[in-house]
């Protein structure tokens, strides 16, 4: 029996739009985000910035703050993302943390309350595996919560895990980071909010003096 040729017509349209929408997919999951551009790993001027910001944050803590103890660490993406390209990977053998093999340099982006995390995968073919971490805050612990994924430019609308499997297991993500940071004089510096906001991460902290025994 034929097809009359005003459905042969439809489903031949519905046939090359169903292509045309996967190989469009194909291709946007290629295609890196334009804010995955992370710096070179071996350029020293980028490096010792990042030297320098993680001493400035180091100062930020041990500060006395008697008359403030409440305050706020504001830091920007880019400044984040130098930091991961030339210092992560010496800050994590410093802490004997161990780096996925198959994942490459990871660089962030914030917006309306989501990290959002970009790294190459071997398991993708080199493809930037993309995942949206949301920070949730306890009296305790910090947590990355999982709240979105893509490949390249396309966005999954499937568990992360399903598809970045290789990128959930890089140390940190879902797991719980003390909220607490114990300096050197007996101080703490509680994380009381973190608000990944446009272009930067804000964190509300406190500094408390030693505990009486």
């Amino acid at each position: 029996m034929r097809m009359p040729p005003r459905r042969l017509i439809i489903a031949l349209s519905l046939l090359l739009l169903l292509i045309v929408l996967a190989a469009g997919g194909w291709l946007a999951a290629g295609i890196a985000p334009s804010w995955y551009t992370p710096a070179d790993a071996t350029d020293s001027a980028v490096e010792s910035a990042s030297e320098r910001m993680e001493f400035r944050v180091q100062q930020e803590l041990q500060l006395i703050r008697k008359d403030q103890p409440r305050w706020v660490l504001r830091i920007p993406d880019a400044i984040v993302n130098d930091w991961l390209a030339t210092r992560l990977g010496p800050w994590l053998r410093g802490q004997e943390i161990d780096w996925p093999d198959g994942v490459g340099t990871p660089q962030i982006r914030c917006r309306n309350g989501i990290i959002e995390i970009g790294v190459p995968l071997d398991a993708l073919s080199g493809r930037i595996g993309r995942i949206d971490l949301q920070p949730v805050i306890s009296d305790t612990d910090l947590r990355l919560n999982p709240a979105g994924c893509g490949i390249g430019r396309l966005p999954i609308g499937v568990p992360s895990v399903w598809v970045l499997g290789d990128l959930t297991d890089v140390p940190l993500l879902g797991m719980p980071v003390a909220t607490i940071i114990d300096l050197i004089d007996d101080r703490t510096v509680h994380i009381l909010d973190i608000r990944p906001t446009t272009g930067h991460i804000e964190l509300d902290l406190e500094t408390q003096p030693p505990s009486i025994p």
